[in-house]
């Protein structure tokens, strides 16, 4: 039998859930990653339906110098939940990272030559149960233990600063 989650419980889980969002913004990003957002060919190819546009004459690097700038200049919240990210064990970490960034998602994968052509991925309980090599169970059990540990993390946060 479930028992109802409160108010209370609710806003917990949706901390915990922030929590993790701003430690995945900072783990995806990468002095690598810098200039993800810059115009890449294939990318212009998809979006213009295979054929590439007229240059603007506008140069994208000084837009990708302005984000990489930025990779180091995290805010205290970003700090603060890496640091309660990196008190999870491995496992737990991993799954609710999973669970923050695919569960439950469809993710596309288009041909730049072929547009119309697209891969659709479900991930699904068991999908993401297979990348983390577990069975479901164990993923779901990891899953609620580990935002239960982020939340009663926040919370003595809170009593601590009250």
């Amino acid at each position: 039998m479930k028992v109802a989650k409160t108010k209370a419980d609710q806003v917990g889980r949706q901390l915990a859930e922030r929590t993790v969002d701003l430690f995945l913004e900072v783990l995806f990003s990468s002095d690598q990653d810098a200039g993800w957002q810059g115009d890449s060919v294939i990318g212009k190819l998809v979006d213009f339906k295979g054929d590439l546009p007229m240059s603007s004459g506008f140069s994208g690097f000084s837009k990708v110098w302005e984000k990489s700038k930025l990779l180091g200049e995290w805010s205290d919240a970003h700090k603060g939940a890496c640091v309660i990210m990196r008190n999870l064990s491995d496992r737990k970490r991993e799954a609710v990272t999973i669970d923050r960034s695919y569960r439950n998602r469809v993710k596309a994968a288009i041909d730049p030559v072929v547009p119309e052509a697209r891969a659709e991925i479900l991930w699904d309980d068991q999908r993401c149960a297979d990348l983390l090599q577990c069975t479901v169970n164990a993923f779901r059990k990891r899953i609620a233990e580990g935002y239960q540990q982020i939340e009663d993390h926040l919370r003595a946060e809170i009593q601590k600063s009250a």
